[in-house]
């Protein structure tokens, strides 16, 4: 009888708002009543806006060029021509929200035909697309968050992820992180919505954006198990209720459908072959490994739940350890080696632990198990704001003190075990967690340390809200326009790394090279990506392949150097004493230069 109840109970949830006409009634009478919090979104998603079309077209990257002259024309090629047999290169690289987002420029003009005098425009026309895509996100972001913790929460956490520096930095670049981020968020805040609910059409909406999540990059796919461990977790934070689970597991199969069936669509070989979509979905590369013993794993629990009616999880008592130490344990374990990454950042004393020292010759993607589980800790130390970074170990410290609301509490830790299944897959993999990849968990992080500051902002919230805003605000500016390229204060020998192969520094050395009356009889060799395509000269990109000779590096005029292109040489072993003497001499000698001692991009003149 009291399975029977409830399962009417859940019937008349579903029933009770389930017209999608009454989401634009909900928003309107929320910005009636909530006038204040409304306009602090306006103004923090305008910033964004703002700050993503500024210098928008000013910088061209290492990827970029892949996506421009490769995969970009491939796709719609294959598309116009019917003919997807060379798609297959494309492989599980995904990235066809971003082309689907930006197609119109495919048709708008031959990418060749650009050159230093309108390359600028087209990237930008390139880029504002997904940039738009995402700042239009931020609103739904608000309202889902609102829906799950409060207006206060959610405008707070709308400023974080505005002024989270790499967050509107990859909104500029056309990449497969560009709207990951984003739509991976919405689509786990839309099953926490259906959790806390019960009502499908919040499954439906995860699903929907989980398929966007999966066209935008792979790793989205790791949220098919967890989506599945929160239904279960559910289960028994709910004193194993048989109905809720056969509820969340049907609500689980629409999501997941929706999802594959949103690939399916934007993948037309997988129309003829489809192996094509399970390699996009369930066997992509960050899950393949583990995919059968994932699928084997939900049968059984699903088995015994359905067929044993749970009587192996009823005779587990593991609720009260479940809902009160498991938690503790995960944010301890987060917490310490956050704090631990943290000093030795302060300290610089890296180096002296050898667990931690990188495998230069590897890459990002095979490291030992240590250095690739705390590479994650270290980067979200780095590339972190200090106020997000203040803000996340604060709500550590109300998580492990238990001071939040059970509904709160139990979303948080859903949120948790998705970062530690994160960083631990990558581990276990050898992938070192840089903030790219781990962009998916960014704005998790950003919830995070809004949820503490309201907390303890609770009196005159706007005016703190206010002064937080205007601090946050401060800093970006003070970042802009290499805002990818971040690093906070506690790495002080460089706040602003524009050598990095993003391109950032690239376009404003070459300006000051265009200025010159024979900058058209010129010839520079740079070292990296970003340089090239803006100078109205002969260009050239070394690529790190040969040693160059002083004979060789004779036919230049000029060298454009960045730090970025120095590791490149040394790791590949390409560095000679002809090169290397202009890597030596001091940024104040250079022609012009962008950065500082450890990090820069700077012209230098060839010898005589």
């Amino acid at each position: 009888m009291k399975n029977k109840k409830n399962k009417n109970t859940v019937k008349k949830q579903i029933v009770k708002k389930s017209h999608p006409a009454d989401y634009a009634h909900e928003m309107f009478d929320a910005i009636k009543k909530d006038k204040i919090d409304f306009l602090f979104i306006f103004i923090a998603s305008s910033c964004f806006l703002g700050f993503g079309i500024y210098h928008l077209g000013k910088f061209f990257t290492t990827d970029e060029v892949v996506w421009l002259y490769k995969r970009y024309p491939m796709y719609w090629n294959s598309f116009l021509n019917g003919d997807w047999g060379r798609f297959e290169n494309f492989g599980a690289q995904s990235g066809i929200l971003q082309i689907l987002l930006s197609g119109w420029m495919f048709f708008a003009k031959n990418t060749a035909a650009y050159d230093y005098s309108n390359f600028e425009l087209f990237l930008f026309k390139w880029r504002l697309p997904l940039l738009i895509f995402n700042y239009l996100l931020l609103f739904i972001i608000f309202d889902r968050v609102r829906r799950l913790w409060g207006n206060r929460i959610a405008v707070t956490n709308i400023v974080f992820i505005t002024f989270f520096p790499y967050l509107v930095g990859i909104s500029q670049i056309f990449s497969k992180d560009t709207t990951l981020w984003s739509t991976a968020f919405i689509s786990i805040l839309n099953f926490y919505l259906y959790l806390k609910t019960k009502q499908y059409r919040f499954a439906i909406y995860s699903g929907l954006f989980l398929g966007l999540a999966l066209l935008s990059k792979f790793p989205a796919s790791i949220l098919y198990p967890l989506y599945f461990g929160f239904i279960y977790l559910e289960y028994l934070f709910h004193d194993t209720n048989r109905s809720r689970f056969i509820h969340s597991l049907k609500a689980y199969v629409l999501s997941t459908g929706i999802s594959m069936f949103i690939v399916f669509i934007a993948l037309p070989p997988s129309w003829f072959d489809i192996r094509l979509l399970l390699d996009w979905t369930w066997y992509s590369k960050v899950i393949d490994h583990y995919t059968d013993y994932i699928l084997l794993s939900m049968a059984f629990l699903s088995f015994e739940i359905l067929a044993l009616k749970g009587v192996i999880s009823k005779n587990v008592n593991v609720y009260n350890f479940l809902k009160t130490w498991i938690p503790r344990i995960l944010f301890g374990i987060f917490f310490v080696c956050l704090c631990f990454m943290a000093i030795i950042q302060l300290l610089n004393i890296e180096d002296h632990f050898e667990f931690l020292n990188r495998n230069i010759g590897a890459g990002l993607l095979i490291q030992t198990f240590p250095r690739a589980f705390f590479a994650g800790f270290r980067n979200i130390v780095k590339g972190t704001p200090l106020i997000h970074f203040i803000g996340i170990s604060g709500f550590i410290i109300l998580m492990l003190k238990n001071a939040m609301s059970y509904t709160h509490y139990r979303f948080f830790f859903y949120s948790m075990v998705l970062i530690m299944v994160y960083y631990l897959g990558a581990a276990l993999s050898g992938a070192e967690l840089s903030l790219r990849y781990q962009i998916i968990l960014l704005p998790i992080f950003c919830l995070f340390a809004s949820y503490f500051f309201v907390t303890i902002f609770r009196r005159r919230f706007y005016l703190y809200l206010t002064i937080l805003f205007v601090i946050l605000a401060l800093e970006m500016l003070h970042v802009a326009p290499f805002y990818i390229t971040y690093r906070n204060p506690t790495e002080f020998s460089s706040f602003i790394n524009p050598g990095v192969n993003w391109g950032q520094g690239g376009y404003e050395i070459a300006q000051s090279v265009n200025r010159l009356q024979n900058a058209e009889e010129m010839k520079i060799l740079s070292d990296y990506e970003g340089f090239a395509k803006f100078f109205r000269g002969a260009g050239s990109r070394y690529t790190y392949r040969q040693k160059l000779t002083e004979n060789y590096i004779r036919q230049y005029d000029y060298l454009c150097l960045s730090s970025i292109g120095y590791r490149q040489i040394i790791r590949y072993n390409a560095m000679t004493q002809d090169f290397k003497k202009y890597y030596e001499q001091p940024l104040e000698n250079a022609v012009s230069y962008i950065g500082n001692k450890q990090n820069y991009v700077k012209l230098v003149r060839v010898d005589s």
